[in-house]
């Protein structure tokens, strides 16, 4: 009985009642992506592509990406264009696949 509601449980305490954040996320790589204040979708400035979905995250797990950013470490948050967590692996492949590539 117990831990059959334990996961939604922790959901609704970490995610909803307590500090859900809203961030763009690019597709592609997994970076979040900065938005203007009038919701301005941008281009990913790592990849170049402009697509970006919006999804939730605890507030907490957004300072705990910026922290490590800021230790030059880049954890992605590889999503489908629902904001559903993708299962596939990052890797150069599909970055090549996705990725615009640069003119010269």
């Amino acid at each position: 009985m117990l831990g059959q509601g334990a996961a939604q449980f922790v959901r609704d305490r970490l995610l909803e009642q307590s500090d859900e954040y809203r961030v763009w996320i690019c597709q592609i790589c997994g970076i979040m992506v900065p938005v203007d204040k009038n919701g301005a979708r941008k281009e990913c400035p790592l990849c170049g592509c402009n697509k970006i979905v919006r999804i939730k995250i605890p507030y907490g797990a957004k300072l705990v990406v910026q922290e490590l950013m800021g230790m030059n470490i880049i954890p992605r948050i590889l999503v489908d264009e629902h904001g559903k967590v993708r299962a596939e692996a990052f890797d150069d492949a599909l970055f090549d696949k996705y990725a615009k590539k640069p003119q010269p």
